[in-house]
Order: C-alpha cells, then structure tokens, then sequence
C-alpha cells in the first residue's frame, strides 16, 4: 500500500476496481500520448517521445495494478485466518453475531474493518446475514472472497456444519496462497534468466552498432563516397533502439504472465528494462561511442 502514499487505500482500491484495467489503460494512453506530443511540438526526437510515451502508459497503469494486488494480497492472506477464528469461536458455542463482533476486534487488516461493518448493516440497518456478507464480497471485490461468501451463504440455508464449511474455506484460502508462494518460488530463476537475456540482448546490439557505424563511415569514405551523406549514428540506430525497446516491453509483460499470472504484473518490468535500453542508447550509442575500439584498442 506504500505505493501511493497520502491515498487512503481504502477508498482508492474499489474505485480502481470499479474502473476497471481497460479504463485505466485508456486514461494512461491518453496521458502518454498528450505528453509524447508536447515533447515532439518542443522538438524532442522521436526516440524521447517513444520512451515519454511507453512511461506514460506503463507507469500509472503498473501503479494501479500494484494498489489493487497489494489490495488483494492482503486480502487473502487475512480473511483464511478470520474464516478459521470464526469456526473456533461458533464451535466454542457462540452464535455466529457474537462470533462476528470477537472477529471484528482481532487483527485482519481490511478484513476486520469489513467484519465491523457487517455487524452495523446486521445491527444498525436490519440487513439479514447473507446479504450483509454479499454487501461485503462486492465491496471487497475479491475473487477469494466471492467465492468464499458463496459457500458460506448456501450453508447458511442448506446446511447446519457452520463451522466445518468455515474451516474447509478458511483451508482452500491457505492452500491458495501456499501454491501462489510456491510458485513464486520456484519462478524466481527463470524471470532472473529472462532479466539477463534482455539486459544481454541490449548490451550486444549496442556494442554491434558502436562498431557498425565507425566502419561503415570509414568504408564510404575510403570508396569515394559524400562524407555529407553519411548516416548519423542516431539515424543509423534508430531502428534498433526501436527493436530493443520492443523486445523489453514483451519480456517483462512475459514476466508478469509467468510471475503473477497476468501481463498487468510486468509492466513495472516492462518500464525498468524499457528504461535500461533507453539509458544505454542515450548515453552510449546514439552519441556514436565506439564501444569496441574502447575495449580493443
């Protein structure tokens, strides 16, 4: 949640939520795209305004998704150990109100915010159970829980073992997560490896380039060519730069498929490697440094 300080988190997730990705998508094209065009009217090259463009898309949407899964992680990490306390304490005899309003004091995050609420639609505003917990799943928004609200309201009407359907929910949210640690886990390498690669990648076709463009200058000129003519060494690299931007967005979009299970997930990715080219061609190959000739002199 410390991604947007000075937000209240808690108003902020479901409005995101509410939005929706596509909406925001489309606001940070819109933003990118009007920041990108200021920078070509002020006679940026086209290089820059590329970079300004795809920052102006990744970074607020990856900012977003980063409130709403920062959100959700909490979510489900909390409400397993709620759902089980519940099922102790109406297996200890109480009623599931008097169950609900010793839950709501314990320490749950968002989730106990959400069990105090419950208890004043029950209490305050005359809402049955079952719809107060449905009030709840759409205000929280969360897939875990939606699911978890459901069981729970079936066996609500359907069923008198309470405190086994909350144990057996609180027991799918922590077999959930484990899986999600797990798989995290055992990832980790492989989005190393591709992280490598990619730095790889844009470090060899700078270090070609850099070599590439002194030659073919000396080339045109040893074979009587019109010096004047030449390409620069931003023109000649331009379409690479291009390239390895283009191969730094796929790799961290493939990252957060891999990671999180969602391209969202990598953007922030996608903006460091992104970042990593565009320094690289700014500082080192679009000036015309002859990378090879500093190492092989």
């Amino acid at each position: 949640m410390a991604i947007l300080k000075g937000f209240d988190a808690e108003d902020l997730c479901p409005a995101l939520k509410a939005a929706g990705m596509s909406k925001i998508i489309l606001a940070a094209v819109l933003l990118g795209g009007s920041v990108s065009g200021a920078a070509l009217l002020l006679a940026q090259p086209v290089d820059v305004a590329a970079y300004i463009l795809l920052m102006g898309v990744l970074v607020p949407t990856a900012m977003a998704y980063g409130v709403t899964a920062s959100y959700d992680g909490e979510v489900n990490a909390r409400a397993p150990e709620l759902f089980y306390d519940l099922s102790e304490h109406i297996g200890a005899g109480g009623s599931l109100i008097r169950a609900l309003k010793r839950v709501s004091a314990g320490s749950y995050g968002v989730m106990s915010d959400e069990m105090c609420r419950v208890l004043s639609e029950i209490e305050d505003e005359g809402l049955d159970l079952a719809a107060a917990l449905k009030a709840m799943a759409s205000r929280v928004n969360n897939t875990y829980i939606s699911r978890s609200v459901a069981v729970i309201t079936e066996a609500l009407t359907s069923s008198s073992d309470l405190e086994g359907i909350l144990k057996m929910v609180a027991a799918d949210g922590r077999l959930a997560l484990s899986m999600l640690k797990e798989r995290r886990t055992g990832l980790l390498p492989a989005v190393v490896v591709m992280y490598l690669t990619t730095i790889i990648l844009i470090l060899v076709v700078s270090l070609c380039i850099t070599s590439l463009v002194p030659m073919s200058q000396q080339l045109k000129a040893l074979s009587g060519g019109d010096a004047a003519g030449m390409e620069s060494p931003r023109e000649f690299a331009l379409p690479y730069y291009f390239l390895s931007i283009s191969v730094a967005a796929c790799s961290g979009l493939i990252i957060g498929v891999m990671r999180d299970c969602t391209a969202f997930g990598g953007l922030k990715d996608a903006a460091i490697l992104i970042t990593l080219a565009f320094v690289v061609f700014e500082a080192v190959v679009f000036p015309g440094f002859n990378l090879m000739g500093l190492l092989m002199p």
